[in-house]
């Protein structure tokens, strides 16, 4: 078999800034989102207002957020994440729907920080969990390090589990969030600057 013969695909319908996309997702065995897309991910993408420019998917997955960020609003992605699965999945699924993005390899943010690269948005579902054990570690490192990757002019929209303490990180390293939306599981995140 090759690697093509692993791949699973399903058009999916995304609600996104009023508007309903469809997408093929791909997806190899273990990848996040290869069942279909996930309750919070769903509800992030609901909730996302307008984005423009270049934005940083963190954590990407089999590509769905940067998929249909990428085409609700016609601007560039970069998708990392340090699973390689991942990666292939994404690249799969953005060149199958003509996506503007490509998706790498990254141990949280260490490639897009040595490639100097800059962005005008993050949008995330980050993993809080390494194996089955649960793990802040990665998101609160995102947080710590978002700075160092964002222009001056940002917007930053993360999902997570409601239980999980992340609007006191955002306020300690980057700039204190809104809650734009929840649900009984989930929390939309967002802070922004306009310098």
């Amino acid at each position: 078999k090759t690697l093509d013969n692993w791949y699973q695909t399903r058009t999916v319908k995304i609600n996104i800034d009023q508007k309903s996309l469809s997408l093929n997702l791909f997806s190899l065995p273990g990848v996040f989102s290869a069942s279909g897309v996930d309750d919070g991910t769903k509800l992030l993408l609901e909730t996302i207002e307008p984005l423009s420019g270049k934005g940083l998917d963190f954590g990407c997955g089999c590509g769905v957020i940067s998929a249909s960020v990428a085409k609700a609003f016609d601007c560039e992605l970069t998708a990392i994440d340090v699973d390689a699965l991942a990666v292939a999945s994404s690249n799969k699924t953005f060149k199958n729907n003509g996506i503007n993005a490509h998706a790498i390899a990254s141990n949280g943010l260490s490639e897009v920080i040595n490639s100097a690269q800059k962005f005008d948005f993050i949008v995330t579902n980050p993993p809080f969990h390494t194996g089955i054990s649960t793990d802040y570690s990665i998101t609160e490192s995102l947080i710590k390090q978002s700075l160092k990757i964002l222009n001056k002019s940002y917007q930053y929209w993360m999902v997570a589990n409601g239980f999980l303490p992340y609007a006191e990180l955002f306020t300690r390293y980057v700039k204190p969030v809104v809650i734009k939306n929840r649900n009984n599981r989930f929390n939309i995140y967002k802070t922004q600057s306009s310098i």
